[in-house]
């Protein structure tokens, strides 16, 4: 088709073109080296020249589908090719070949993982031995003790905090049953939803604070910023979610989860503190000092312990909601140590946002007191109302601060 269509644009007659089409065949003659098959035999001989490995992956697949017993495949790579382009050719020979034989062999799908086992370890043999620097253990300690003195606390702070969280599964479930536990991880997975909302921030934190990290006054204004576009995209989820907390329970999970509700209401006011605290912690790992994330991981873990086995016996899953109250108290402490050692003014950049989302939070649940919720249309009308109040508020009171909210959320502030 394309053949016929430069024909066609410089003006060869469609006589002639249509002439061509009938009387082309894919013979030695009329196209050398492309798909060439040869009958004369007692086999049949497909011939192409297969420059490339797509074009050698394309030329095994057809030989896979084609009805045959038996099947030769005989490859070479003449020419001035790059070390590359070899190393590509075998990697799609050998993926194509174990492939087959083990699916002949009867192997199943496990024939895949067997067969890109073996194109990795064809390319990483040939690339080796091609390579004028082969692949080989080095240890260097100096630049090692560099990398861990930063990664070890930040990885240790992640192992710290699965610790951390196992009294869910673990204690709750043991001292008060599996009901407590699956009303906790319920109320858990619903108070951190509009947490989600902050995960697009999250990658451009801390190249941002260490792009300007010894820059004190730069590095205080981003941060400020930071923490005033996530507490903004975390508010107006968060108090909505709260406001409309008994509908959409109802209609989306079912009345069967609404005891659950006081454990969430509680476990809610993590969304006041978790954005802030989330900006902290990338704020001194880009300073390098990620010793006191794990530093307060651990105190994090010793707090929900030891204040929630004794809650926890005391009232059920209520008692770990009221534990996990008490530790987000300690976020205070690193909120202060984060104003020593940058210029940071909380409360400037988080009140006046959800002094505004309590407004429309009051404002939508007043409204659907007023006119219940009765099936998922009205629920998501509340929903949406309530979003477009709150970003018509910040547009008018605050029209930079929501372009920055905006910038920041797009990568770009």
């Amino acid at each position: 088709m394309i053949a016929a269509a430069m024909a066609y644009s410089m003006g060869i007659k469609l006589d002639a073109i249509r002439q061509g089409l009938r009387t082309f065949d894919t013979t030695f003659f009329q196209a050398p080296g492309r798909m060439n098959v040869y009958g004369e035999h007692p086999f049949k001989v497909i011939m192409d020249y297969a420059h490339n490995a797509h074009a050698v992956g394309m030329m095994a697949d057809l030989a896979q589908r084609l009805d045959a017993q038996r099947r030769i495949v005989v490859l070479a790579g003449p020419g001035d090719r790059r070390d590359q382009d070899l190393v590509e050719i075998a990697q799609a020979l050998a993926y194509n070949v174990v492939l087959v034989a083990r699916v002949w062999a009867g192997f199943g799908t496990a024939s895949f993982g067997a067969a890109l086992l073996a194109r990795a370890a064809t390319g990483a043999l040939l690339a080796t031995l091609a390579s004028p620097w082969p692949a080989r253990p080095l240890w260097d300690w100096q630049r090692a003790r560099g990398f861990l003195r930063v990664g070890a606390p930040l990885q240790g702070t992640v192992l710290v905090g699965q610790l951390k969280d196992s009294i869910t599964p673990i204690f709750i479930g043991l001292a008060a049953g599996a009901a407590a536990v699956g009303y906790v991880q319920w109320a858990q997975t619903l108070a951190a939803g509009p947490l989600w909302a902050s995960m697009v921030l999250n990658r451009v934190y801390l190249p941002t604070f260490a792009a300007v990290q010894r820059e004190p006054a730069t590095l205080a204004r981003f941060a400020a910023v930071a923490v005033r576009a996530t507490h903004a995209l975390v508010a107006p989820g968060a108090i909505l979610l709260l406001a409309l907390a008994e509908p959409v329970t109802r209609l989306v999970f079912g009345p069967q989860w609404l005891p659950a509700l006081p454990i969430f209401r509680l476990l809610w006011l993590a969304n006041l503190v978790a954005p802030t605290t989330t900006v902290v912690l990338a704020l001194l790992a880009a300073l390098g000092d990620t010793r006191t994330s794990l530093r307060f991981a651990f105190v994090w873990l010793v707090a929900t312990w030891v204040f929630g086995v004794p809650l926890v016996l005391l009232a059920g899953g209520l008692g770990y909601a009221l534990a996990n109250t008490a530790v987000l108290t300690t976020n205070v402490f690193l909120f202060r140590l984060a104003r020593a050692r940058v210029a940071l003014h909380l409360a400037a950049a988080t009140v006046p946002v959800w002094l505004w989302a309590a407004a429309v939070g009051v404002v939508v649940h007043l409204a659907e007191r007023l006119r219940p919720c009765t099936d998922l249309g009205w629920l998501a009308a509340y929903l949406a109302a309530g979003g477009i109040l709150y970003l018509a508020g910040l547009a008018l009171l605050a029209p930079r601060e929501l372009a920055r909210v905006w910038q920041w959320a797009q990568g770009r502030g």
